[in-house]
């Protein structure tokens, strides 16, 4: 399963403004120190469809729905189905109708999502990056009737072209591939436990892909970039941290996708093997 590392790919789906252009850092910590500024710009607006109503946020629900529809278009398949797209989620089951519902759903909102980027600052410092002026749907696609065999689906969804977002990742290198036995969660895939693991798999597929990179995680840096804050609301998500990071980086072990971890009350240390 290829899951893009690229920052724009992890922060549109990050409680990203509607509307506003916002500036994202993609200078070395390097560069940062002497003064060097390599900001990318990115919008997010969404379509406006007379008598369609969709949610005008993006989850990171609706992140796991591109994530898979993206691998499902550069595998070949162009209609696929609800089913499909849940299996590429990483579940092993069948979907319930309010899975295939919330599928639907989420094609609907990211369809119809639209991204600007510019990365003039970014090129200009790091010749080796493209120039990026970018204007473009989240997720080109459509909901349609599709023929199976012999069975018609009624609301088969139609992938016009790979998100573009999701070709430069995998242009600029900036992309990795996880094993389908990891992405199986070992808990309950509620949006909680899957802000969680998509930070854990994005901070350990930088770990395995380069070896100077920090094999440290601060829990509270998980807890801010996952939303767990110390308001009374989130005391519950924050007293069930422990557990759930023990049940997933216990999976990540027995899968073999790391060689073992340690987790204390502030931080985890991801131990790695250097044989390849």
């Amino acid at each position: 399963m290829l899951y893009p590392l690229w920052k724009p790919t992890y922060e549109i789906f990050n409680n990203f403004p509607i509307g506003k252009t916002k500036k994202l850092n993609m200078e070395s910590e390097k560069d940062r120190r002497k003064g060097k500024t390599a900001n990318l710009l990115m919008l997010l607006n969404f379509d406006e469809l007379k008598g369609v109503h969709i949610s005008r946020t993006l989850t990171i629900y609706d992140k796991n729905v591109w994530n898979a529809c993206a691998n499902l278009v550069k595998c070949g398949y162009n209609t696929v189905t609800s089913a499909q797209i849940y299996k590429f989620m990483g579940h092993t089951s069948e979907p319930p109708t309010s899975e295939r519902n919330k599928i639907l759903e989420s094609i609907s909102t990211i369809s119809r999502a639209r991204v600007y980027v510019s990365n003039k600052e970014e090129h200009e410092l790091y010749k080796k990056y493209d120039e990026i002026l970018l204007d473009t749907p989240l997720l080109a696609a459509e909901i349609c009737q599709a023929k199976f065999g012999d069975d018609i689906v009624e609301e088969a969804i139609r992938i016009i072209e790979p998100p573009k977002l999701f070709d430069i990742a995998e242009q600029r290198g900036q992309i990795t591939t996880i094993p389908f036995e990891v992405l199986k969660s070992p808990i309950n895939k509620n949006d909680e436990v899957s802000l969680i693991t998509d930070y854990l798999l994005i901070r350990i597929s930088r770990m395995k892909n380069n070896k100077f990179v920090t094999r440290t995680i601060l829990l509270d840096t998980l807890c801010d970039k996952c939303d767990i804050t110390d308001n009374r609301s989130d005391r519950m998500k924050k007293s069930r941290l422990p557990d759930r990071l023990e049940r997933i980086l216990s999976h990540y072990k027995s899968s073999g996708w790391i060689s073992d971890y340690k987790l204390t009350d502030r931080e985890i240390e991801i131990i790695i093997s250097d044989k390849k």
